[in-house]
């Protein structure tokens, strides 16, 4: 079980992975049909793969009940979902 109280190391590290999760989580959202177009049938196993590591870490996240976590996670998701 992931422990209730960390340090500053470990918050900083967590807090680069919420951003990389939420950031490639829209990536994921965003590009959707032109990484199917691009892989074609591969995508068949790429997807799911991608899904469950991208939404399996933000249930990580939110299991945490770390309300900083989550606003850098949903930055991340943010920062990408406005760039083009």
């Amino acid at each position: 079980m992931i422990n209730e109280t960390m340090n500053e190391t470990s918050l900083i590290f967590t807090s680069i992975i919420a951003f990389a999760l939420g950031y490639g989580l829209g990536y994921f959202a965003k590009n959707i049909g032109g990484l199917a177009r691009r892989w074609g049938i591969f995508t068949v196993l790429l997807f799911p793969m991608i899904f469950i590591v991208l939404f399996g870490g933000a249930e990580a996240i939110y299991k945490m009940h770390n309300i900083v976590l989550s606003l850098i996670f949903a930055a991340g998701f943010a920062v990408r979902m406005i760039r083009r």
